[in-house]
């Protein structure tokens, strides 16, 4: 799985080789992303809408390949998709040439374009917003793209915009500084159960390939053995994608792992994507955890990159704020220490318990409530699997030692 920003350009195999000064083909263009969950949904785009409709569908097919290759968010889709139609709109409002517009020509000087497009963008939204840096910097990513294919030519000076500054203030985010208590339950039940699909998506995926077989013996179009030939090692994604079936020949089981519309070209991208979306998690769903791991320490978006194991909060203190917020691992601690508590409320006077223990009580409960009946049995189990016992801080053995 690759990191962030270790995407490959995954471009496709070469087509015919055409001349710089041909046309391409002018029709809608369809790019896959995906909606949370992970569900893949077909964005569009038609170049001929535009007067320089061949820069919009040279732009279009990287912005598609781009999507094809890295199969990003559906917002993130329609960022790019917007940088183009923003550009190419303009350039149809300033350039009396328009209609011959294009990356491999010189004239019109696109670059000169690209300039002062920049620049006027800022006038187009409010003071300190990011959106002009945003759409600056995906329309380069497009172009730098196409610069790095070998048989699509960028003339002029483009080159030099790509490899140096964006020419426009990356601006800033209006951050909200506090959230209701409502607000955040909410936030945080949704992280919750985007994670639960994520794993449940996970388990699912292996499950399958644990009943594959090597796909050389049984077979290269079921979806079983491609995921048992990726969790094994045995075959790479290339090996794959050069020994599957021809689409038309497809069964139902691998056509299903593909979203509806999606254009022949990009179908083996796209289920090679899919199928180890199957297997691992991708970088979307790495955000449900990074909100877990900001609500249960407090931490920026930032800070918590770089946070170890050891650095959350010790969960049974953590009980005194009413924002307490647990992690799965601390499930088993927290239910010893609810057995605990009950031990205690039985020992002590009702009002003495309810002024050391009454908050911690009712936090842990409704901690606990949030939690699936699932993942308490787990813990249950693990404790007894594991023979746990209940750990606290030394500082506050003496408050329970009563």
């Amino acid at each position: 799985m690759p990191r962030r920003g270790e995407y490959r350009g995954d471009f496709p195999p070469p087509a015919q080789a055409a001349s710089p000064g041909t046309a391409p083909r002018i029709g809608v263009r369809q790019a896959v992303a995906l909606e949370p969950g992970r569900r893949p949904v077909t964005v569009t785009f038609d170049p001929s809408g535009y007067v320089s409709s061949q820069l919009a569908a040279e732009l279009a097919d990287d912005w598609v390949e781009l999507m094809a290759a890295a199969m990003l968010s559906v917002g993130a889709c329609r960022g790019f998709r917007k940088a183009i139609s923003t550009f190419c709109t303009y350039l149809d409002s300033v350039e009396p040439k328009a209609a011959e517009a294009s990356l491999a020509a010189v004239e019109p000087d696109l670059h000169a374009a690209v300039t002062e497009w920049i620049r006027l963008l800022p006038a187009a939204y409010r003071a300190g917003s990011p959106s002009p840096a945003w759409l600056a910097s995906r329309l380069r990513q497009l172009i730098a793209r196409r610069i790095a294919h070998p048989d699509r030519p960028v003339a002029g000076h483009l080159h030099g915009w790509v490899k140096g500054a964006l020419g426009v203030s990356k601006g800033q985010c209006v951050e909200v500084d506090e959230f209701s208590r409502a607000d955040k339950k909410r936030l945080i039940q949704a992280a919750w159960a985007a994670r639960r699909v994520t794993e449940e998506r996970i388990r699912k995926g292996w499950a399958l390939a644990d009943v594959g077989r090597d796909p050389r013996v049984d077979g290269w179009a079921e979806p079983a053995n491609l995921l048992w030939a990726l969790a094994h090692g045995v075959w790479t994604c290339e090996d794959i994608a050069e020994r599957l079936p021809p689409f038309a020949q497809w069964p139902a089981p691998l056509r299903k792992l593909l979203p509806p519309g999606i254009l022949p070209q990009h179908t083996v991208n796209c289920l090679l994507r899919n199928l180890i979306g199957m297997l691992y998690p991708h970088n979307l769903d790495l955000h449900a955890y990074r909100i877990l791991l900001m609500a249960a320490t407090g931490r920026t978006s930032e800070e918590v990159v770089a946070l170890h194991e050891d650095d959350p909060v010790a969960p049974t203190r953590c009980l005194e704020c009413r924002n307490a917020f647990i992690l799965p691992s601390n499930l088993p601690q927290l239910l010893l220490f609810a057995a605990h508590l009950e031990q205690l409320r039985h020992r002590l006077a009702p009002r003495h318990f309810h002024t050391l223990w009454g908050q911690s009580q009712a936090n842990l409960t409704e901690a606990l409530g949030l939690r699936t009946d699932a993942e308490i049995a787990r813990a249950r189990q693990r404790i007894a699997d594991e023979g746990l016992t209940l750990q606290l801080p030394i500082s506050s053995q003496v408050e329970f030692d009563v």
